[in-house]
């Protein structure tokens, strides 16, 4: 009896097991927790890369072990549950020397390289002497200490003195005085890749003839998208082109063109995303639109065996702290800034420089293939610049030259939990898996610690995902673990 006994149970344990496995996939709850402890193999949570901007020290707990980050940025990528979720969140434990701003991004636009940022711990706002005042997670900080609510602020800001944090204004853009261009300007360049701009259109039709090369420099497609963006960030123009079906590298060049017309908008600001690959060059911008001002980022890729040779270029820009990089020697150069000299004297390598003064600067570019970033706006002609947004905070923001008095802020601060800081449970870090969820089933998250680079560290201790759903009864749970049962039950 005692053998039946045994037996049976050896019978019955793999099919319990298999049971159990599949429960707990399912989930039928509705919540399934995953959880990554740094150094430790998970099999959802991949270990940080790239491996030179991490360090593993000698450890002797788990509950003290981490890696170090030392570099900016580095990612991690998850391999999904087979199971649809609709969101997870995203909980961080980790010790900051004293590192202004931690972010955390899912990838959502793979082609432009796009990750939605949410934030995780900014030592600016925690550390401001400015007077606070908090309404549920938004926070306004005032220079001035007049102790205003969010509510009355809110009611007549002062936008030109605000900078912001995490936070969307709903306060649209206005110029009463704004004229239509009344003619087409046709700018003649060399952009790589991806790109937006903001432009404005006040009883005018918006139109833009766009000419492009896909070059055929790295292997695979090249598919374009150009879409065209409102106030509410919704998508009143979306035009796709696929790859030229050369998808080698053997550099030959092939052009395009993609024109956009759009009559009876309403006033206000619109973004046009030019969505490309490395190999995309945008070669002519033809627009009737006064305002072309590009938003973070300006690549103007070289041109060497596809056009006129490397030419000057000149950019308008409020973008305070700007990093520059070359991908050829042909691009090393000394560029200009307000007549003063920086010199990009080395490829694959970011020169940052700082803007010291007020206003906008003048970037004098004499040979182009040059990359350059830093959060604001740019032009390629001084009537075509103009700045919609308020002034984004940023690690290295330098609030008496932007001349800033107020900081408004979507914002929890982290919670200390058991000797690391832990981001709170809110929807900063909850993140729509059918925007973030790849091709192959994964997801990619990036950790951004800008200005890291000066010599700080960020341990990271845990990752935990909370991935939610609705919950499902027991016969929904049969349902489903009959469609993943190969010969049915």
């Amino acid at each position: 009896m005692k053998t039946r006994i045994i037996q049976f149970f050896i019978i019955i344990l793999p099919f319990t097991l298999f049971f159990w496995l599949i429960w707990i996939d399912i989930a039928p709850s509705g919540i399934k927790t995953v959880v990554y402890l740094a150094g430790q193999d998970s099999p959802y949570i991949n270990h940080l890369l790239p491996s030179e901007r991490v360090e593993y020290p000698d450890q002797n707990k788990k509950s003290e072990s981490f890696v170090r980050i030392k570099g900016e940025p580095v990612y991690f990528s998850v391999d999904l549950p087979r199971t649809d979720f609709d969101t997870v969140e995203v909980g961080l434990e980790f010790r900051n020397n004293q590192q202004p701003i931690l972010e955390l991004g899912a990838l959502v636009d793979p082609v432009s390289d796009a990750y939605d940022l949410r934030p995780i711990q900014n030592i600016i706002i925690e550390e401001s002497d400015w007077s606070l005042v908090e309404d549920g997670n938004i926070i306004l900080l005032d220079r001035a200490g007049l102790e205003t609510s969010v509510f009355d602020f809110l009611d007549n800001p002062e936008l030109d003195k605000l900078a912001t944090y995490n936070f969307e204004l709903n306060i649209p853009y206005r110029e009463p005085n704004y004229q239509a261009l009344g003619y087409t300007r046709v700018v003649k360049t060399s952009l790589r890749g991806h790109h937006q701009y903001a432009t404005y259109i006040k009883n005018e039709v918006l139109s833009l003839d766009l000419t492009y090369s896909d070059v055929n420099r790295t292997l695979g497609a090249d598919e374009v998208v150009v879409r065209v963006f409102n106030e509410q960030d919704e998508v009143v123009f979306e035009e796709k082109k696929n790859d030229d079906q050369n998808t080698t590298e053997n550099q030959e060049d092939s052009k395009h063109s993609i024109s956009i017309r759009l009559p009876n908008l309403p006033e206000g600001v619109y973004r046009v995303e030019l969505s490309g690959t490395s190999d995309i060059f945008w070669r002519i911008l033809a627009s009737s639109q006064r305002y072309m001002s590009f938003v973070d980022r300006v690549y103007l890729g070289d041109s060497v065996g596809y056009e006129d040779g490397l030419h000057a270029s000149n950019l308008y820009t409020n973008a305070k702290n700007l990093s520059f990089e070359t991908a050829h020697v042909e691009g090393i150069q000394t560029i200009k800034i307000n007549e003063k000299s920086v010199d990009i004297y080395t490829s694959h390598k970011k020169i940052d420089y700082a803007i010291a003064t007020p206003g906008t600067a003048l970037i004098d570019i004499p040979s182009s293939d040059i990359k350059i970033t830093g959060r604001g706006k740019y032009a390629l002609s001084a009537d075509a610049f103009f700045e919609p947004d308020p002034i984004k905070l940023t690690y290295n923001s330098d609030l008496e030259v932007l001349g800033v008095n107020y900081i408004l802020a979507g914002y929890s601060a982290p919670q200390e939990r058991e000797g690391w800081l832990a981001n709170p449970t809110s929807h900063y870090t909850e993140f729509n898996v059918d925007e973030i969820k790849q091709d192959n089933g994964s997801a990619k998250f990036i950790l951004s610690v800008p200005g890291i680079e000066d010599g700080g560290w960020v341990d990271l201790h845990k990752i935990t995902l909370t991935f939610k759903k609705d919950p499902i009864t027991f016969w929904q749970f049969l349902a489903e673990l009959r469609e993943r049962l190969p010969f049915g039950i």
